[in-house]
């Protein structure tokens, strides 16, 4: 015994008007994706063409025949190309501009001139397998990609799978038996187990979306937390857990990583004769320019105040003194220019090799006393320091007593050299990838 398609049709309604409700309410509390709003509309429009199909006989053959039809075929190109704007894939709209009203042609000749049920479910059934082909095919290939992985893109496939199936049983009814007869009000198996496809369907697929949403702004807000605001290098606090990962990773390769800390010179003097906003536009440049002079895979960030840090990973003594030097350089012949004032900027570098027997902290401690003989020496200048300067490695005589590392309590922790893809959102859309050094993927 199967239910009826009258039920079904008005079930596939409620469950997408309510999937638009959902996700309108969502988009009031993160204005921005454009995608949400096309989700909201397609799921808007099945419903209501799944409303007209289900009173066929009752209503005007206009109204149940050609509205539901092309209002339905509406709604789900809105979904998929809702889906390709969201994962940043071409949404090709001339080309299903152009098959829409192909599509719609042939089911108004089919209606008016040859009026054939077959041939009209046939026709949208065609056209609909093709339009979830499309987000199959590239769905497999975002998931193909670990860097763009995302929890929803398995429901995602199997959805449009389903839809897939779907559409091939409407394909089985319509050539079946022929004429067949009117699927509304009817008990065809294979008619229903289509609708209850179509059903299950919608379901996965605004499941999905409110998942890629939600991952989004996941990602949003480890970006925020992990970031700081002003240079866009990583803060503190994600520093420190990036680095407890680098080490453990060290510890297990015996290859161990550099350490560099960085103190913009005179940096008071540049907030005192030229305003906060000069000195802010210093430490905007500043960061940008360590992570140009940086690999992707090197985790740059301020520590507080004018003074930076990088962790090299896998980096021998030369070549992360080549990487400092390489700083103050280009550093040093930056012209700065603020408010028609011009002025240039210098930095100190002290460097350090961390090695097996190292924390963190000690790693800061030799790093910071070379820092400090930096600029003891005249400033603008790298110093190296391999050995710690006393059994006990005591904090230079200027320096604030370093605290230990924080605990990774939050935000999540961040692992290791991946932080260049922090959050590297595969859906590159309205909220910011959510690391420093991204590279712009999105799905």
């Amino acid at each position: 015994m199967f239910l009826d398609t009258n039920t079904l049709l008005v079930a596939i309604a409620c469950a997408s008007l309510f999937s638009a409700a959902l996700l309108i309410g969502i988009y009031r509390l993160n204005p921005g994706e454009p995608a949400i709003i096309a989700w909201a509309i397609g799921n808007t429009l099945i419903g209501l063409g799944s409303v007209l199909n289900s009173m066929h006989g009752s209503l005007d053959s206009t109204l149940t025949l050609i509205l539901p039809n092309f209002v339905l075929t509406l709604g789900n190109v809105l979904l998929v190309t809702g889906l390709m704007r969201f994962v940043g894939s071409p949404q090709r709209s001339g080309l299903l501009a152009i098959l829409i009203a192909i599509e719609f042609c042939i089911h108004c000749y089919f209606v008016y001139a040859q009026p054939l049920l077959w041939v009209r479910l046939l026709n949208t059934s065609i056209f609909m397998t093709l339009l979830a082909i499309w987000p199959l095919v590239v769905l497999r290939r975002l998931s193909a990609s670990d860097s763009t992985y995302s929890v929803a893109i398995p429901f995602l496939l199997l959805g449009f799978a389903l839809e897939c199936v779907a559409y091939v049983l409407w394909m089985i009814y319509a050539l079946r038996a022929m004429p067949v007869e009117p699927y509304v009000n009817s008990q065809s198996p294979t008619a229903s187990v289509a609708l209850l496809q179509i059903l299950c369907t919608s379901f996965i697929l605004n499941i999905s979306f409110v998942l890629l949403v939600m991952e989004r702004i996941h990602r949003l807000l480890r970006h925020r937390a992990a970031v700081d605001d002003l240079t866009g290098v990583f803060n503190r606090r994600a520093f420190h857990q990036i680095a407890d990962v680098e080490l453990a990773r060290a510890d297990r390769s015996h290859v161990w990583p550099a350490l560099l800390v960085l103190d913009l010179d005179h940096f008071k003097q540049i907030n005192d004769c030229y305003g906060h906003h000069a000195g802010d536009e210093v430490l905007r440049r500043f960061g940008a320019l360590i992570k140009s002079c940086t690999r992707a895979g090197d985790i740059v960030a301020r520590m507080g105040g004018e003074e930076f840090a990088a962790l090299l990973p896998t980096t021998d003594l030369d070549r992360a003194s080549s990487v400092a030097e390489r700083i103050r350089a280009t550093l040093e012949q930056e012209a700065f220019c603020v408010d028609q004032h011009q002025f240039r900027v210098t930095t100190s570098i002290g460097l350090t090799i961390i090695r097996p027997e190292d924390t963190l902290h000690s790693a800061f401690v030799r790093a910071d006393h070379a820092l400090y003989e930096a600029k003891e020496q005249g400033r603008n200048r790298v110093i190296a320091r391999t050995t710690p300067t006393s059994i006990n490695e005591a904090e230079p005589p200027s320096a604030p007593p370093r605290a230990p590392a924080e605990p990774a309590a939050e935000p999540p922790a961040i692992h290791g050299t991946a932080a260049v893809a922090l959050a590297a959102s595969p859906f590159p859309a309205a909220f910011p990838a959510a690391s420093p050094t991204s590279t712009s993927s999105l799905f």
